[in-house]
């Protein structure tokens, strides 16, 4: 694919998800429930601290509406404690605090890859200063168990896109992160009914 201007463009074909921040993450899923989402349960996601280091969990939760190839993901800050224990520059664009100082609300847009790497590579090509590929897990409640749900993702130097925390990332097991017992919206039932 090519963009107008003649450069290759990265393979980014679909939104991976959209990330709604609050202070106040229970009453903020509370209210997505009363609206007829049907959420996943709380769970903390893990990333790495350093360069090469092990996931580990920064003190934010996220609860999931899933939809068929993406979802829009609610989080807050739930472990005060550890999330004030990592500085800033460690949490990297996942840093919520930056957003929530302006405002409450849609500051995350995901878009999705099937070939991470090459799309990395295309925006490096451009000279946009993607940043190398990082890991991302949380842990998934499934038939089965707890399993760790696992993706891999980029970011941009803060400061080029201001409006959000704008990623490319891809999903290396689909299967556990786009689960089809959460699907199931009475909202977006009630809403096919209308149509």
């Amino acid at each position: 694919m090519q963009s107008e201007d003649g450069m290759m463009s990265a393979d980014v074909n679909t939104i991976h998800h959209l990330g709604i921040v609050a202070n106040d993450i229970q009453a903020l899923t509370a209210s997505y429930e009363r609206l007829g989402f049907h959420l996943t349960p709380l769970f903390v996601p893990r990333i790495p601290l350093s360069p090469g280091g092990a996931p580990e969990p920064l003190g934010v939760g996220n609860r999931c509406a899933i939809f068929r190839d993406n979802y829009p993901e609610f989080l807050g800050v739930v472990d005060c404690a550890r999330w004030a224990s990592i500085a800033p520059e460690q949490r990297g664009p996942f840093d919520i605090d930056r957003a929530l100082h302006r405002y409450e609300g849609l500051h995350i847009l995901h878009f999705g890859s099937d070939d991470l790497e090459r799309a990395r590579d295309c925006f490096d090509r451009q000279r946009l200063g993607p940043s190398p590929i990082r890991p991302f897990q949380r842990p998934v409640d499934t038939a089965d168990g707890v399993r760790t749900m696992r993706a891999r993702s980029i970011s941009f130097p803060f400061g080029l896109m201001t409006e959000a925390l704008v990623q490319v990332a891809q999903h290396d097991t689909p299967e556990l992160g786009l689960q089809p017992r959460y699907m199931d919206h009475p909202a977006a039932r009630a809403a096919s009914r209308r149509l």
